[in-house]
Order: C-alpha cells, then structure tokens, then sequence
C-alpha cells in the first residue's frame, strides 16, 4: 500500500520527476476531488457534488465520473478519456496535506 510522505529537501533533494501521464489511479473511481477553482472548466463536462467524508467533516467538492461504485466512465485502460483533465491527475502523484509541524 503507498504512504503519505512530506517532501523534505534533506532527504529528497536528489530527486526528480518524470511527467510520464497514468491515469490508472482514475480507473475504478467514481469520483474525484475538486478545487473550487476547478468549478468552471469541470462543470462543463462533469456533475459537481458535495460529500461529507464523516460526521462533522467539512464538505468536499468532486466531480462524478461515473454513476455506480468503482465505474469511471473516463478511463480506458491507463488512458484518461475526458476532455477536462482534474487537477487530482495532473499532479499526482503529490498532494497536498497540512503538516502538523
């Protein structure tokens, strides 16, 4: 199972990326988060809902890629199919996170 790790110049400084697009993380998921800032460009393509990940969690926006558990509509093989690319998949695989310190 892949972890969660801060990045840390110390100990990622020799690291680099190379932008080598997957969308497999895509496949199997029936939706994805969203920025505000992405509200304009996604409505155009996609369904923007709000869900509660838990009692007294704030609401988190996400566009739907498809209508039953673990169905994307978008994906085909590794390929992303839509013509709206969320920002969750251009920059994966970094998030962002709060870090406690």
């Amino acid at each position: 199972m892949t972890s969660l790790v801060a990045l840390n110049s110390d100990l990622h400084g020799d690291l680099k990326v190379k932008h080598q697009p997957d969308f497999a993380m895509a496949k199997g998921q029936n939706i994805l988060p969203v920025a505000v800032t992405e509200f304009v460009s996604a409505n155009v393509e996609f369904l923007i809902a709000f869900l509660r990940p838990g009692e007294g969690q704030p609401l988190q926006p996400v566009i739907m890629t498809g209508l039953k558990p673990e169905q994307s509509l978008y994906t085909s093989g590794n390929n992303w199919e839509g013509v709206y690319l969320p920002a969750i998949l251009v920059n994966a695989p970094f998030k962002l996170a709060a870090n406690p310190e």
